[in-house]
Order: structure tokens, then C-alpha cells, then sequence
């Protein structure tokens, strides 16, 4: 599980844009309207107390661009300034500097408390800081389930990087039940967004997906062997039964001197009684059929039933049989009992 600590040193993707909208020619985009011959002219809206000449002039001394000396200082209270008016980016920015010591000591109350001010208005930049905050415990109590609700909200508003922590939310249960799915369907949008972090992400959390699958086929696999194993067992314990009672069976119709055809019955009774019963018990301690076991099994067997007609001469036959039926059957049964015990995987 990834620790999102790793994020205290390294906000990837949590940064400002510094240029505060300036382009390299000293213009401004849409949002302003001063070029590089009006610095001074801005500077001016500025004192007057305009709060976005304000914004856009702290910028300035944040790059050190546009014929201003780069001045964090001076940055951070022009800044500070806009942010006092209610400019919700200024209000961001004073975030980021109070997070980076741009010009003010660095103080993780005060970064997450200009975030959330940004934040209440909608910023996604300020949004999405302050899921950070809260799930790192940086300037407030730890919280991950607002966290998550932080990055929600900064990613529903085109916020690359939100939407990259919300999959690891939800891949590692932070603040939200663990959704895999969840978590791909977020990596996936990252990766839309243009997210450069995500594609890794998303291929490895596919990999361990399907790693996962693999597994519960194998384990599902397993059981339903030790449920087939099982029945085998039962069988083999019941098949210990009948052949020590056909043994006598066939015993008794050899020294009884029953009909040849009733002898030729209960010694071949015996013999399939004992070879399905050996067998079963291989194959459920091997989990491969095992034809020379079968063999071996029904050689037994065989020789088994010859020597019950000479009981007078060898009277341990008997005994010899109908303890190793017995040690068969206290094997299988220990087998079973113990199989049962086990948790399952």
C-alpha cells in the first residue's frame, strides 16, 4: 500500500503557475490587459487597491519577469494584499507561499488556512491543496474521508492531479471503501486529463488485478480438489468397511465348502472391494490416478483371498487384512478431520 506521506516533500502536481498568467513576451492573457510598457501603470492599480492588479503584479515579482526584479518578498505582500480583498487565486497564491516560504516563514496553519479561503470559492488549485492538507494532516487534523471529498471536487472542475490522488483513495481505501474498479475508472480519467503519473499507476494496478483474479482461480481450484478429495476419502473409509465384511464373507464360503460359484463370487467381490478401496485412498493422497498402485492393490487382493481358504495353516491372514483395513480407514478419517480444521485459503 503506497503511504501518501510520499506526497510531503514532493507535491507533484501541487504547484502554482508562477507566471501568473504572464506570457513570455510580458503580455498578459485574456485575464489582464497590461503589457510590459505598463508595469507601471499596474503598479499604480495596484496602490489604488485594485486586488487583481494586485494579484497579477505579485506574479510578477514571483518570476521576475516583465522588467520586475524577481522579489519573493515583495511577491507575498502584494499577494497578501489581493488575498485580503477576497481574490481567490491571490488567496491560493498566499497558500503556496506560506507552503513554500516564498517571502513570508513557512507555516503549514497558515498555507492550509489561505487554501481553504480559495478553496470555499471554488478554486480547483486551492481544492485540490487542501485534499492534500487533510490527508497528510498539514496544518489540520488528519482527514481523509474530506480529503477525498476535496479531490472530488477539484477533479469535477478539470483538475488533473485531484483526479490522479481520488484513484489512489480509492485503490488504497483512504477516506472511501477500496474500489479497484473505482480506482482504474479514476487513473483512466487522469490519463484523459493529461496527467503524466497516471498511466503508470493504472498499469500497475491492472497488473495486480489481474494477479488477484489468477489467485482466487487457483484457490477456487484447490477447494473444489479438496471437496472432490474429500468425497474419495469417505469412499475409501466406507470401501474399508465392506471389504473387511466381505473378507469374512468370502472366508467363510471357502472353509464352509459352498459352491464354486459362490467361492469365485465373494473372492471377486473381495478383490474389487479392496482394489477400489486402496485406490481411492492413492489417489486422494497424490491427486493423480495411480494404475500401478490399482496393480499392486489387486495383487493383494488377490493373494489375500487365496490364503483365506488355508486359515487353519496361516490364521494371521485375517488378522493381517483386517488391520491394515483398519489403519487405512484411521488415516483417512485423520485426513478428513484434519483438512476440516484448516482455514480456508
Amino acid at each position: 500500500m503506497r503511504d501518501f506521506s510520499e506526497y510531503k516533500n514532493n507535491r507533484d502536481g501541487a504547484g502554482p503557475d508562477k507566471s501568473g498568467g504572464v506570457n513570455s513576451s510580458g503580455g498578459v492573457n485574456s485575464s489582464g490587459g497590461v503589457n510590459s510598457s505598463g508595469v507601471d501603470g499596474l503598479r499604480a492599480m495596484a496602490e489604488s487597491g485594485d486586488a487583481h492588479a494586485q494579484g497579477l503584479l505579485g506574479s510578477f515579482y514571483l518570476v521576475g519577469k516583465n522588467g520586475v526584479e524577481k522579489d519573493e518578498a515583495q511577491a507575498a505582500k502584494w499577494f497578501l494584499k489581493a488575498a485580503e480583498q477576497g481574490d481567490a487565486k491571490a488567496q491560493c497564491m498566499m497558500g503556496h507561499c506560506y507552503e513554500n516560504g516564498w517571502g513570508v516563514a513557512k507555516s503549514d496553519y497558515l498555507s492550509m488556512t489561505w487554501f481553504r479561503k480559495a478553496a470555499k470559492q471554488g478554486v480547483p488549485e486551492a481544492l485540490f491543496n487542501m485534499g492534500l492538507c487533510c490527508i497528510l494532516g498539514q496544518g489540520c487534523s488528519e482527514d481523509k474521508e474530506a480529503a477525498v471529498d476535496y479531490f472530488r471536487r477539484a477533479a469535477e472542475k478539470g483538475h488533473a492531479g485531484a483526479q490522479r490522488r481520488l484513484g489512489l483513495c480509492y485503490e488504497n481505501g483512504w477516506g472511501v471503501r477500496q474500489n479497484a474498479e473505482e480506482a482504474i475508472r479514476c487513473y483512466e480519467k487522469a490519463v484523459e486529463m493529461g496527467d503524466d503519473k497516471a498511466p503508470e499507476l493504472l498499469k500497475v494496478l491492472k497488473e495486480k488485478k489481474e494477479q488477484k483474479a489468477a489467485k482466487e482461480r487457483t484457490a477456487r481450484i484447490q477447494r473444489m480438489k479438496a471437496a472432490r478429495n474429500t468425497k474419495r476419502e469417505l469412499l475409501a473409509l466406507a470401501g474399508a468397511a465392506v471389504s473387511a465384511a466381505v473378507f469374512h464373507w468370502a472366508k467363510t464360503c471357502v472353509v464352509s465348502g459352498a459352491g464354486t460359484g459362490i467361492v469365485v463370487l465373494s473372492l471377486a467381490l473381495l478383490v474389487v472391494c479392496t482394489v477400489a478401496t486402496v485406490s481411492l485412498a492413492v489417489y486422494s493422497f497424490s491427486d493423480d490416478w495411480s494404475s500401478l498402485s490399482a496393480i499392486i492393490a489387486g495383487i493383494a487382493s488377490l493373494v489375500l483371498a487365496h490364503h483365506a481358504k488355508y486359515t487353519d495353516q496361516y490364521p494371521h491372514n485375517e488378522m493381517i487384512f483386517l488391520i491394515a483395513m483398519g489403519l487405512l480407514a484411521l488415516v483417512m478419517l485423520i485426513r478428513i478431520v484434519v483438512k476440516k480444521s484448516r482455514p480456508k485459503p
